[in-house]
Protein backbone atom coordinates (compact mmCIF):
# COMPACT_ATOMS: atom_id res chain seq x y z
CA UNK A 1 0.00 0.00 0.00
CA UNK A 2 1.11 3.56 -0.86
CA UNK A 3 -0.08 6.96 -1.82
CA UNK A 4 -1.42 5.74 -5.51
CA UNK A 5 -3.62 2.80 -3.91
CA UNK A 6 -6.64 4.66 -3.12
CA UNK A 7 -10.22 3.42 -2.38
CA UNK A 8 -11.51 3.09 -6.43
CA UNK A 9 -8.29 0.71 -7.11
CA UNK A 10 -9.91 -1.98 -4.30
CA UNK A 11 -13.47 -1.27 -5.11
CA UNK A 12 -13.40 -0.51 -8.64
CA UNK A 13 -14.19 1.93 -11.06
CA UNK A 14 -16.18 2.43 -14.52
CA UNK A 15 -13.41 1.38 -17.91
CA UNK A 16 -14.23 2.09 -21.01
CA UNK A 17 -16.07 -0.10 -22.92
CA UNK A 18 -15.64 -1.41 -26.97
CA UNK A 19 -18.38 0.75 -27.82
CA UNK A 20 -16.95 4.46 -28.13
CA UNK A 21 -18.60 6.68 -25.40
CA UNK A 22 -19.95 3.72 -23.11
CA UNK A 23 -18.56 2.78 -19.74
CA UNK A 24 -19.05 -0.24 -17.79
CA UNK A 25 -17.97 -0.89 -14.26
CA UNK A 26 -14.80 -2.92 -13.67
CA UNK A 27 -15.01 -4.54 -9.89
CA UNK A 28 -11.63 -4.25 -7.97
CA UNK A 29 -9.71 -6.93 -6.51
CA UNK A 30 -11.19 -6.26 -2.94
CA UNK A 31 -14.48 -6.57 -4.28
CA UNK A 32 -14.15 -9.08 -5.95
CA UNK A 33 -12.27 -10.80 -3.01
CA UNK A 34 -15.41 -10.12 -1.31
CA UNK A 35 -17.57 -11.88 -3.28
CA UNK A 36 -15.93 -14.62 -4.39
CA UNK A 37 -14.71 -15.54 -0.71
CA UNK A 38 -10.94 -14.92 -1.63
CA UNK A 39 -8.22 -14.08 1.07
CA UNK A 40 -6.56 -10.57 1.01
CA UNK A 41 -3.61 -9.84 1.82
CA UNK A 42 -2.68 -5.91 2.20
CA UNK A 43 0.94 -5.26 2.28
CA UNK A 44 2.37 -2.21 4.06
CA UNK A 45 -1.28 -1.10 5.32
CA UNK A 46 0.21 1.57 7.42
CA UNK A 47 0.98 3.70 4.54
CA UNK A 48 -2.79 3.24 2.80
CA UNK A 49 -4.62 6.33 1.94
CA UNK A 50 -7.47 7.62 4.77
CA UNK A 51 -10.06 6.47 1.99
CA UNK A 52 -8.88 2.85 2.01
CA UNK A 53 -9.55 3.28 6.06
CA UNK A 54 -13.02 3.67 5.10
CA UNK A 55 -13.68 1.26 3.10
CA UNK A 56 -12.16 -1.36 5.20
CA UNK A 57 -13.95 -0.23 8.35
CA UNK A 58 -16.83 -1.99 7.72
CA UNK A 59 -15.20 -5.43 6.60
CA UNK A 60 -13.26 -4.97 10.42
CA UNK A 61 -16.42 -4.33 12.02
CA UNK A 62 -17.55 -7.40 10.65
CA UNK A 63 -20.33 -6.41 8.87
CA UNK A 64 -21.88 -9.33 6.62
CA UNK A 65 -22.78 -6.98 3.19
CA UNK A 66 -20.14 -4.46 1.36
CA UNK A 67 -21.04 -1.57 -0.16
CA UNK A 68 -19.60 -1.28 -3.64
CA UNK A 69 -18.52 1.86 -5.68
CA UNK A 70 -21.69 2.64 -7.22
CA UNK A 71 -23.99 1.47 -4.76
CA UNK A 72 -24.11 -2.31 -5.05
CA UNK A 73 -24.67 -4.23 -1.39
CA UNK A 74 -22.74 -7.60 -2.11
CA UNK A 75 -22.88 -10.06 0.92
CA UNK A 76 -19.83 -11.15 2.21
CA UNK A 77 -19.10 -14.63 1.74
CA UNK A 78 -18.12 -16.52 4.55
CA UNK A 79 -14.65 -17.95 3.16
CA UNK A 80 -13.40 -13.85 2.82
CA UNK A 81 -10.63 -12.91 5.05
CA UNK A 82 -8.50 -9.72 5.29
CA UNK A 83 -4.34 -9.47 6.39
CA UNK A 84 -2.83 -6.64 6.41
CA UNK A 85 1.50 -6.33 7.28
CA UNK A 86 3.34 -3.42 8.76
CA UNK A 87 6.92 -4.01 8.08
CA UNK A 88 9.20 -2.68 11.37
CA UNK A 89 11.91 -2.80 13.56
CA UNK A 90 10.19 -2.39 17.13
CA UNK A 91 9.32 -5.13 18.99
CA UNK A 92 6.20 -3.64 20.78
CA UNK A 93 3.79 -3.21 17.20
CA UNK A 94 0.96 -1.91 18.85
CA UNK A 95 2.69 1.43 19.89
CA UNK A 96 4.04 1.56 16.24
CA UNK A 97 0.36 1.26 14.49
CA UNK A 98 -0.99 3.13 17.36
CA UNK A 99 -1.49 6.71 15.84
CA UNK A 100 -0.90 6.18 12.47
CA UNK A 101 -4.20 4.41 11.51
CA UNK A 102 -7.71 4.69 13.10
CA UNK A 103 -8.43 0.84 12.35
CA UNK A 104 -5.55 -0.33 14.74
CA UNK A 105 -7.61 -1.33 17.43
CA UNK A 106 -9.59 -3.37 14.71
CA UNK A 107 -7.04 -5.54 13.95
CA UNK A 108 -5.85 -8.70 15.76
CA UNK A 109 -2.01 -8.67 15.75
CA UNK A 110 0.06 -11.21 15.35
CA UNK A 111 4.22 -10.16 15.72
CA UNK A 112 6.23 -12.52 12.98
CA UNK A 113 9.80 -12.18 14.18
CA UNK A 114 12.69 -12.16 10.77
CA UNK A 115 13.71 -15.61 10.11
CA UNK A 116 17.37 -16.74 11.48
CA UNK A 117 20.13 -18.02 9.42
CA UNK A 118 19.07 -21.46 9.24
CA UNK A 119 15.42 -20.30 8.22
CA UNK A 120 16.89 -18.10 5.18
CA UNK A 121 19.07 -20.85 4.14
CA UNK A 122 16.05 -23.72 3.89
CA UNK A 123 13.97 -20.91 2.11
CA UNK A 124 16.50 -19.58 -0.55
CA UNK A 125 17.58 -23.24 -1.11
CA UNK A 126 13.70 -24.79 -1.93
CA UNK A 127 13.70 -21.74 -4.25
CA UNK A 128 16.90 -22.16 -5.90
CA UNK A 129 18.62 -25.19 -5.02
CA UNK A 130 21.29 -24.71 -7.50
CA UNK A 131 22.96 -21.56 -5.53
CA UNK A 132 23.14 -24.37 -2.41
CA UNK A 133 26.61 -23.71 -2.55
CA UNK A 134 26.96 -19.94 -2.02
CA UNK A 135 23.66 -19.78 0.06
CA UNK A 136 25.37 -19.19 3.52
CA UNK A 137 27.57 -16.49 1.87
CA UNK A 138 25.02 -14.41 0.35
CA UNK A 139 22.76 -14.42 3.68
CA UNK A 140 25.46 -13.49 5.94
CA UNK A 141 26.17 -10.69 3.31
CA UNK A 142 22.35 -10.11 3.40
CA UNK A 143 22.41 -10.12 7.28
CA UNK A 144 25.25 -7.75 7.54
CA UNK A 145 23.99 -5.16 4.99
CA UNK A 146 20.59 -5.48 7.07
CA UNK A 147 22.35 -4.56 10.60
CA UNK A 148 24.32 -1.50 8.38
CA UNK A 149 21.73 -0.69 6.67
CA UNK A 150 20.23 1.83 9.80
CA UNK A 151 23.79 3.64 9.56
CA UNK A 152 23.35 4.35 5.53
CA UNK A 153 20.09 5.87 6.41
CA UNK A 154 19.58 9.93 6.86
CA UNK A 155 19.21 10.97 10.14
CA UNK A 156 15.97 12.55 9.03
CA UNK A 157 14.38 9.56 7.89
CA UNK A 158 11.98 7.34 10.16
CA UNK A 159 13.97 3.86 9.62
CA UNK A 160 11.11 1.62 10.09
CA UNK A 161 12.35 -1.57 7.83
CA UNK A 162 15.53 -3.35 7.08
CA UNK A 163 15.93 -4.94 3.81
CA UNK A 164 13.27 -7.94 3.52
CA UNK A 165 13.35 -11.74 2.28
CA UNK A 166 11.53 -10.40 -0.76
CA UNK A 167 15.09 -8.49 -1.47
CA UNK A 168 17.42 -11.50 -0.77
CA UNK A 169 15.10 -13.67 -2.68
CA UNK A 170 15.20 -11.08 -5.61
CA UNK A 171 19.12 -10.91 -5.59
CA UNK A 172 18.57 -15.02 -5.47
CA UNK A 173 16.69 -15.08 -8.85
CA UNK A 174 18.81 -12.74 -10.39
CA UNK A 175 22.04 -14.79 -9.64
CA UNK A 176 20.21 -17.73 -10.92
CA UNK A 177 19.56 -16.54 -14.02
CA UNK A 178 22.88 -15.60 -15.15
CA UNK A 179 23.79 -18.76 -16.41
CA UNK A 180 26.35 -19.35 -14.18
CA UNK A 181 27.16 -22.75 -13.03
CA UNK A 182 27.84 -22.54 -8.73
CA UNK A 183 28.65 -26.68 -8.30
CA UNK A 184 32.34 -26.08 -8.46
CA UNK A 185 34.35 -26.31 -5.60
CA UNK A 186 35.97 -22.95 -6.31
CA UNK A 187 34.33 -20.57 -8.12
CA UNK A 188 35.80 -18.52 -10.69
CA UNK A 189 36.25 -14.54 -10.68
CA UNK A 190 33.64 -14.25 -13.77
CA UNK A 191 30.94 -16.32 -11.14
CA UNK A 192 31.79 -13.87 -8.02
CA UNK A 193 31.60 -11.24 -10.57
CA UNK A 194 28.39 -12.11 -11.06
CA UNK A 195 27.31 -12.65 -7.60
CA UNK A 196 28.65 -9.36 -6.63
CA UNK A 197 26.93 -7.38 -9.43
CA UNK A 198 23.56 -8.59 -8.64
CA UNK A 199 23.59 -7.97 -4.59
CA UNK A 200 25.04 -4.57 -5.20
CA UNK A 201 22.23 -3.80 -7.69
CA UNK A 202 19.80 -5.12 -4.75
CA UNK A 203 21.57 -3.60 -1.77
CA UNK A 204 23.00 -0.47 -2.71
CA UNK A 205 21.77 1.21 -6.25
CA UNK A 206 19.36 2.68 -3.41
CA UNK A 207 21.34 5.39 -2.04
CA UNK A 208 21.44 8.39 -4.12
CA UNK A 209 24.93 9.49 -3.41
CA UNK A 210 27.67 7.89 -5.55
CA UNK A 211 30.15 7.85 -2.40
CA UNK A 212 27.66 6.01 -0.30
CA UNK A 213 27.48 3.15 -2.69
CA UNK A 214 30.89 3.08 -3.16
CA UNK A 215 31.27 2.37 0.49
CA UNK A 216 28.47 -0.21 0.14
CA UNK A 217 29.90 -1.70 -2.95
CA UNK A 218 33.38 -1.85 -1.18
CA UNK A 219 31.80 -3.28 1.82
CA UNK A 220 29.95 -6.19 0.09
CA UNK A 221 32.90 -7.12 -2.08
CA UNK A 222 34.82 -7.78 1.29
CA UNK A 223 32.09 -10.20 2.30
CA UNK A 224 32.11 -11.74 -1.00
CA UNK A 225 35.73 -11.92 -1.78
CA UNK A 226 36.07 -10.15 -4.62
CA UNK A 227 39.08 -7.76 -4.72
CA UNK A 228 38.13 -4.23 -4.27
CA UNK A 229 39.85 -3.25 -7.13
CA UNK A 230 38.00 -4.81 -9.65
CA UNK A 231 34.74 -4.62 -7.85
CA UNK A 232 35.06 -0.67 -8.21
CA UNK A 233 35.87 -0.77 -12.37
CA UNK A 234 32.57 -3.79 -12.21
CA UNK A 235 30.15 -0.92 -10.63
CA UNK A 236 29.42 2.09 -12.35
CA UNK A 237 28.69 4.83 -10.30
CA UNK A 238 27.32 7.35 -12.80
CA UNK A 239 25.57 6.19 -15.68
CA UNK A 240 24.95 2.67 -17.40
CA UNK A 241 27.62 1.54 -20.42
CA UNK A 242 25.62 2.10 -23.80
CA UNK A 243 27.32 -0.74 -26.09
CA UNK A 244 25.81 -1.79 -29.76
CA UNK A 245 26.32 -4.95 -31.20
CA UNK A 246 25.20 -6.46 -34.65
CA UNK A 247 22.06 -8.11 -33.11
CA UNK A 248 21.74 -6.58 -30.07
CA UNK A 249 22.05 -3.28 -27.75
CA UNK A 250 23.34 -3.36 -24.55
CA UNK A 251 22.79 -1.03 -21.78
CA UNK A 252 24.78 -1.48 -18.26
CA UNK A 253 23.60 -5.36 -17.73
CA UNK A 254 20.48 -5.50 -19.79
CA UNK A 255 20.81 -7.14 -23.71
CA UNK A 256 17.90 -5.66 -25.71
CA UNK A 257 17.81 -8.32 -29.02
CA UNK A 258 16.71 -6.49 -32.24
CA UNK A 259 15.94 -7.52 -35.52
CA UNK A 260 16.86 -5.86 -38.73
CA UNK A 261 13.28 -6.13 -41.63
Amino acid sequence: MDEHIDGKTLIGSYVCSEQPGEFRWQPGPLTQAVKAGFWVVLENIDQAASDVQSILLPLLEGNSSFMTGYGEAIRVAGSFRLFSTISTSKVDVYHCTEGRTSLSSLWRRVMVRPAGTTDLVNIVTAWYLDLEPVAKKLIETFEWLNGASELIVPSNIVFFGKFSLRDLLKCYKGISGSGMSFSADRLSVDTHSCILKEVVDVFAAYSPSPEKRLNIVRDIAKMLGVPLTRAETLYCLDRPVLQEFQGAVQIGRVTLHRSFT
